[in-house]
């Protein structure tokens, strides 16, 4: 009986043999290990082969999948607000010279940095320096109450970084204190005393002045 499903064949798979699958005190399944067009082979319940049309590469290369994905969405949304003048945000973004690195006007491109640097569902994508645009020297996640904090009103200024590091230079301030005290995230704290944004001037000559 199995042999009648061999040569079977469905969307981009065709099934190359079967074997039973052996349930405790149950009637066994029959599966079908199917042969895609891409070269990857499947295993699936012979009464799921109707209903598949590929190993999941055809889903996978479908435009429209990724559309649908909230990492796209971050990207889109990026995109749209920073080179669309009918966007509504665009006069806060684009029209303010905020556009986006040119490897991120590919998606893939954008995708492949988010993964490597902690991008999660639940995080949201912050610029370090709020004049600076969208790229991996000046982007971050963070989490969305932090980003809050972070909005363009709380945004610091080279005189309130160097303050900031001088309170935190004198050693009896935390940085979770000096958060709250500038209105910013800890992350951001993190990133001003360590001069990843907002860097320190370089110290003046004593022989110049300069």
């Amino acid at each position: 009986m199995t042999s009648t499903y061999i040569g079977r064949r469905n969307g981009k798979l065709t099934i190359q043999s079967t074997f039973v699958k052996p349930r405790e005190g149950k009637r066994p399944y029959l599966f079908a290990v199917c042969l895609c067009d891409c070269g990857k082979t499947k295993e699936m319940n012979v009464t799921t082969f109707p209903f598949a049309k590929s190993c999941g590469c055809a889903k996978a290369a479908d435009p429209n999948t990724k559309s649908k994905t909230r990492i796209y969405s971050v990207w889109s949304n990026m995109i749209s607000r920073t080179t669309k003048p009918k966007h509504p945000h665009f006069d806060n973004y684009g029209g303010r010279g905020i556009t986006p690195d040119p490897d991120w006007l590919v998606f893939e491109n954008f995708k492949a940095w988010a993964e490597v640097n902690g991008y999660a569902d639940h995080l949201s994508l912050e610029r370090l320096d709020n004049d600076q645009g969208y790229g991996p020297s000046n982007c971050v996640w963070i989490r969305r109450c932090e980003q809050n904090k972070n909005r363009r009103a709380n945004k610091m200024n080279q005189t309130k970084a160097d303050a900031l590091r001088a309170d935190y230079a004198g050693g009896s301030i935390s940085m979770t204190v000096l958060a709250e005290r500038y209105g910013i995230s800890q992350s951001l704290v993190s990133n001003i005393i360590n001069g990843v944004t907002w860097k320190a001037p370089p110290p003046i000559c004593p022989c110049c002045g300069k």
